[in-house]
């Protein structure tokens, strides 16, 4: 509420010669003009404020401002007068109201204005804990309403936290700016103030230097309010204020202000202990390295630009701070950014979310294929014919880029929506129509095409173009990544043999040195194919290939870098697999502690290896440790590939399996549900991964007692995996145990026994004795052998 007690040192406001006397207590018990004093809330620069209760025109709480006219200096009256006159000019949601004016009969000028029941802007934040795009809207609440006071002719020149009161209305922070004890009319002419040489009006650690150095009423303007929002900006987003005025003199803190730039806020917080770090970042729902991320980038920017110590180099006004911070809301390009082409286009990409997916992967790719290519054409022919016809083709890749981010821009397409598919087709006939006397470089294009419409789901689209780009291949080299980008493409098929088959025949082009791929395409061919092979359950050719991948990229890369992180999960997987549980929770907790330290918490890639340890864990039977990374993983996945992903329908199936096996059925069911139907939306009919959710859900009936359900589900999974699926494969055990068990349940010993036979016999070859799906197998088995009523050795 109004009226917070005035703090030490830096953050305390300096009036010179105000008056410490104060008001006789029969003031407080007193009636004025229709408003009866309650209690003292707080003390402002120029007299006391009381909650107060008016009854006429109608019954409200009030901050009452009063001064006893007798004390008063004539600087401190004008002042006083001046406030009044500014809140009369002012009427905006972000000021609080005046609502009356006037000195009683013992001679105390007073004025009556809006209550506001908060806490100023900082102490509000870190409270309720506002994320940093939370705290800039708040922060464009404000400076709407400095905006609002500047065109009616008023500075504020007092702007900070404890001036900026923030309340909840309906769940919603509302700010208030109040006291304008020290404002001043932009008509004014300067000196008017009446101040003398030696005073200093406002609060050091926000005052511009200007500011601090017009002692004899300089020229200010509004940059002077703009800098002190740009210190409120800056404590906002890094905790801290520019400077560290801490227990400096007022001649100290000029000297600071006015001879040292402001750091940039990121290495501000930087300079903050680890414990303060980590307190700061906790406060904005981040981790130290994702905040310290925010900073150096353009919030970064704009602060530091707001606060600049020369103001010809600030923010020219309030409205010109608000747009940029408009602008980063909207992921557009802000005006303080250093020039730069890529850094525009990044930002248009991140604004088309849905086709710059498609178009950031394609460019990105394309840009590397085009210098590979420049460079492989320099390194055949140094002729100059060869550099010019090299760089000509760069040209082209250009020149069809830009048309595709032209296409994929509201403002060139009239607003209108492009889907990612559409992008893509679109990408697709114009490689055809512009590159169709140029094989090799369209074969390139279609390859990238063909590589992102996999990644994106878009199996049957990508088809067409992996088969004409192989078919374009001229060159062992060209022919390796076709070879590459196929098996890629049949991996996501579910035809893992074939895949398996593809990436071999690339890497035996590499390997006879017949293709030079780089380390990097190389390190990601042993990556497909070490998957690919995994699948298949080949863990020795699996472990193979990651233990190959992860030299290839420890060659190339730091060893914390991310991409290194690539090889210890697929490393960690394969373990996993083996169940050497050890061995695989330090590889995945390992990839983890990677990827958080190089991009945070929210990073795309820390989906996977959280999903597989929480699978770990929940194998183990560690169900309430699986439970977050389950919900955290399929969090992280739906934000980048939106609700209806392949890898999103893999996130709920795994979740749904925890809670399978916790007996929450009603809560595994719905997961499961979602999965299948995802899957169905995206995949071929006959994908074996299909199968997964169905089985699931049959297990679930089955715990249900729905024997018709689950016999349909199980004899849907059975009818994708038979011949697709290897026959040690652990899901193809739980197929035949399903069926077996809902027989046994009915009362068909004689159909049950042959499929649980099945699944224990797998399991014995493949489980160690004391596993509990072996044992569980064993004990349906010898009821089933029970029921027949016919002689059986029993299972050992």
């Amino acid at each position: 509420m109004h009226g917070q007690s005035g703090k030490a040192s830096d953050d305390a406001t300096l009036r010179m010669g105000e008056p410490s006397a104060e008001l006789d207590a029969e003031l407080t018990r007193g009636d004025f003009a229709g408003f009866r004093i309650l209690r003292q809330i707080g003390t402002g620069g120029m007299g006391q404020v009381f909650l107060a209760e008016q009854s006429v025109p109608m019954l409200r709480r009030v901050a009452l401002k009063l001064m006893r006219a007798a004390v008063l200096t004539p600087e401190l009256a004008a002042r006083f007068a001046i406030e009044q006159q500014a809140l009369a000019r002012l009427e905006h949601p972000a000021i609080a109201r005046l609502y009356e004016a006037g000195t009683t009969q013992g001679g105390f000028p007073w004025f009556a204005m809006e209550l506001v029941d908060g806490a100023p802007l900082t102490n509000y934040a870190d409270a309720a804990q506002l994320s940093i795009e939370q705290r800039v809207r708040l922060l464009l609440a404000i400076c709407e309403g400095v905006l609002h006071a500047h065109r009616r002719g008023i500075l504020h020149r007092d702007l900070k936290p404890g001036n900026i009161l923030v309340a909840q209305v309906d769940g919603v922070a509302h700010p208030k700016i109040i006291d304008f004890g020290i404002a001043r009319a932009l008509d004014q002419p300067a000196g008017s103030d009446s101040l003398t040489g030696a005073e200093i009006i406002g609060t050091p650690a926000y005052l511009a230097p200007e500011a601090l150095a017009a002692a004899a009423g300089g020229d200010l303007d509004t940059r002077v309010d703009v800098y002190a929002l740009g210190v409120i900006l800056y404590e906002l987003l890094a905790g801290a204020r520019p400077h560290d005025l801490s227990g400096s003199s007022i001649l100290q803190i000029m000297r600071e202000v006015s001879e040292h730039d402001a750091p940039p806020p990121r290495r501000r917080y930087l300079a903050a202990s680890s414990a303060e770090q980590m307190q700061i970042a906790s406060a904005r729902g981040l981790t130290p390295a994702a905040l310290a991320r925010t900073l150096g980038g353009e919030l970064g920017w704009i602060a530091e630009h707001a606060v600049a110590r020369q103001r010809d180099e600030r923010y020219g006004s309030v409205e010109a701070l608000s747009a940029d911070l408009e602008r980063w809301l909207a992921n557009e390009p802000v005006s303080v950014a250093p020039p730069s082409a890529w850094y525009r286009l990044r930002k248009l990409l991140v604004r088309r979310r849905g086709p710059a997916l498609a178009l950031a992967a394609v460019f990105v790719a394309l840009l590397a294929g085009v210098i590979a290519f420049s460079v492989a054409a320099a390194r055949a022919d140094r002729e100059a014919a060869a550099a010019r016809l090299a760089r000509a083709e760069a040209e082209q890749v250009s020149a069809l880029m830009t048309g595709l981010f032209e296409q994929a821009d509201p403002s060139r397409s009239r607003g209108g929506t492009l889907t990612v598919r559409e992008v893509l087709d679109s990408g697709a006939e114009r490689v055809r129509l512009q590159l169709a006397d140029q094989p090799q470089l369209r074969g390139a294009f279609l390859r990238t095409l063909a590589g992102v419409y996999e990644s994106l789901g878009l199996l049957p689209q990508a088809q067409p173009l992996a088969d004409e780009s192989l078919a374009l291949a001229a060159s062992p080299h060209e022919r390796a990544l076709s070879l590459f980008t196929l098996g890629r493409l049949r991996n996501a098929q579910g035809q893992y043999a074939k895949a398996s088959e593809l990436m071999q025949s690339a890497l035996a082009l590499v390997d006879t040195g017949n293709a030079e791929l780089s380390p990097d395409a190389l390190a990601d061919l042993l990556n497909r194919y070490g998957i690919s092979e995994r699948l298949q359950r080949h863990m020795d050719t699996s472990e193979q290939l990651h233990m190959r991948e992860l030299v290839v990229r420890l060659g190339a890369h730091a060893a914390a870098d991310s991409v290194t992180g690539r090889a210890y999960y697929a490393l960690a997987y394969v373990r996993y697999m083996r169940n050497d549980f050890l061995s695989a929770e330090l590889l995945l907790r390992r990839t983890i502690e990677i990827y958080q330290r190089r991009f945070g918490d929210d990073y795309s890639g820390l989906a996977g290896p959280t999903r597989t340890l929480a699978d770990l864990l929940d194998e183990q039977g560690r169900h309430a440790d699986a439970e977050p990374l389950y919900l955290r993983s399929l969090a992280i996945t739906e934000s980048v590939y939106g609700p209806d992903h392949p890898n999103v329908a893999l996130q709920a199936n795994n979740l749904g399996v925890s809670y399978y096996l916790q007996d929450r059925l009603d809560e595994a069911l719905p997961y499961f549900e979602r999965s299948l139907a995802i899957n169905r939306k995206r995949l071929p009919a006959d994908h074996p991964e299909l199968g997964n959710p169905q089985l699931n859900m049959g297990l679930v009936y089955l715990k249900q007692h729905k024997y018709a359900e689950a016999e349909a589900r199980f004899r849907a999974t059975l009818a994708l995996w038979e011949g697709r699926v290897p026959a040690d494969d652990p899901n193809l055990a739980w197929v035949w145990w399903g069926l077996g068990e809902t027989y046994l349940q009915t009362g068909k010993p004689a159909q049950a026994e042959p499929w649980l036979a099945r699944a224990y016999a797998q399991r014995v070859a493949t489980q160690s004795p004391d596993h509990r799906d072996l044992l569980q197998a064993k004990a349906s088995l010898e009821a089933a052998r029970a029921a027949l009523s016919t002689p059986a050795p029993a299972p050992h």
